[in-house]
């Protein structure tokens, strides 16, 4: 590993650590000992967690170079702070495991202040938290009903309804390509390659009822002849009409809250997979059982 390379990885007590270590000299092979010291940090998480991790520490360290701040502790609590103004408990304890990994730890001080921060954060969820919104089964036919004959239509009443009946989130909506999806026997498999809770990266498939003649058998096959006469050459099952490539997360969220809004729902995209969880339950499926989906 580089020096470059290093200290994109690891920052303050930990780095210089190493490089005192890296220094040593004798017949044991220091570099080999301290690559091990390195790598086992990022080892020791599932791939998914690291990933989140290097992008909440990518985002820390453009905001410092941004505000022209030195790449240590106190400048880390100061971004914390900043975060603290727009984001939840969550987030704040990501952005401080972030640093954890990269740095080794906070001191004695700077650790309290960001353990203050976020109990600080919890107390105010707790104190303004409402019951989450759900979208129940009759809104989603609702939006069967208001389909129109129009790609813009058609595009997004599927994305709500795919997502609502696949519990798919934002993001998995997004990644969805034509090859995901599979018609056997009245069911639909919708495939999903990697998802929040899939540590090891294995993907899982949901499979929905899709009766041949149905409502969501129709508008996917439509929608699919819809893209095929456009001259949209996209293996995304989503594209945008504008240059075919794929749609971000935050776009999937922007069109569901749009659709719904139409049907008289205030509602979020999440409030999609919360609804659709509810009807499974509803049906005797278990909390285990619906958590795997």
């Amino acid at each position: 590993m580089s020096r470059v390379e290093t200290q994109e990885s690891e920052q303050g007590r930990k780095l210089k650590f190493l490089e005192e270590v890296a220094e040593y000299g004798g017949p044991v092979d220091f570099n080999q000992l301290t690559h091990v010291l390195r790598t086992v940090s990022r080892k020791s998480k599932a791939i998914n967690t690291i990933k989140a991790y290097d992008r909440e520490n990518h985002v820390r360290r453009k905001w410092l170079s941004a505000n022209h701040l030195p790449l240590d502790e106190k400048t880390t609590i100061l971004y914390l702070a900043h975060r603290f103004l727009t984001t939840g408990s969550g987030s704040l304890a990501k952005i401080a495991s972030a640093f954890r990994m990269a740095n080794g730890t906070f001191s004695v001080l700077e650790s309290q202040m960001v353990s203050d921060m976020i109990r600080a954060k919890r107390r105010e969820e707790i104190a303004t938290r409402q019951q989450p919104k759900m979208v129940e089964l009759e809104s989603i036919q609702k939006l069967f009903e208001a389909l129109s004959d129009d790609p813009k239509s058609e595009r997004d009443t599927l994305i709500v309804v795919l997502s609502f009946f696949a519990l798919l989130r934002a993001s998995e909506t997004a990644e969805l390509k034509w090859e995901d999806i599979k018609f056997s026997k009245n069911r639909l498999e919708v495939r999903i390659r990697s998802a929040k809770n899939d540590q090891l990266g294995l993907g899982r498939s949901t499979f929905v009822e899709c009766p041949e003649g149905g409502d969501l058998d129709c508008l996917i096959k439509r929608w699919k002849v819809r893209v095929s006469l456009s001259g949209i050459t996209s293996e995304f099952l989503f594209p945008s009409f504008q240059k075919g490539d794929k749609l971000s997360a935050n776009t999937i969220s922007s069109i569901a809250r749009r659709r719904l809004e139409m049907i008289g729902v205030s509602a979020t995209h999440h409030a999609l997979r919360r609804g659709s969880a509810n009807e499974l339950q509803a049906k005797g499926l278990t909390l285990e059982q619906i958590k795997a989906k």
